[in-house]
């Protein structure tokens, strides 16, 4: 709310659009590395020990580091996305008391989002992920960005919706690139 009391909805959404396209590129850069099993079961001390190995080679891994950055900037865009509904609906004068229902199905959205991830990871790859998900957010953004303008309400409540299942693709997303890390971090042990 700070940064939209400064700067304004708009330019917050322009914002939004410039992370995720930066994070989008920064997912052309990744390789294809092949899905590894992990090993049984070890003791409880020697999981202690592998953790600060993974960690310590997180750090100097550059691709993990850029897979991390990648993340944290998908889930900046989200947030920002989500907490300029309010904002928005205020200017296009959609009741506040209406906000309560959309946060609900934004969160039920990204449940859902988290739930399906396995089976979206099991049909796309990081790359076709990355590109439905920049699509709606894409999308989402600009319906956004002409309803606060035209004041339409109606565009308003539909670009909120698109912009809900943007920011579940997104919790997807996310999901799949932990894993994607997780694997290629088990991968550099072996």
């Amino acid at each position: 709310s700070i940064f939209y009391s400064k700067f304004g909805a708009i330019f917050l959404l322009i914002l939004d659009f410039i992370l995720t396209s930066f994070a989008i590129f920064l997912i052309s850069l990744l390789p294809n590395l092949p899905i590894v099993h992990k090993a049984s079961q070890k003791k409880l001390k020697y999981r202690f020990f592998e953790m600060f190995l993974t960690i310590k080679r997180t750090l100097k891994n550059n691709n993990i580091n850029s897979f991390i950055f990648l993340c944290a900037i998908f889930g900046t865009s989200t947030l920002i996305t989500a907490n300029s509904f309010q904002p928005i609906m205020k200017i296009v004068k959609i009741p506040i008391y209406i906000f309560g229902t959309v946060y609900f199905v934004n969160y039920l959205f990204r449940s859902i989002g988290g739930l399906f991830a396995n089976s979206f990871e099991k049909k796309f790859n990081l790359s076709q992920l990355s590109c439905i998900t920049y699509t709606f957010f894409a999308v989402s953004l600009f319906l956004l960005s002409i309803s606060s303008i035209n004041l339409n309400k109606s565009l308003t409540m539909i670009a909120i919706l698109i912009s809900c299942i943007a920011i579940a693709l997104e919790v997807m997303f996310n999901t799949v690139s932990v894993s994607y890390i997780h694997k290629q971090i088990f991968f550099k042990r072996i």
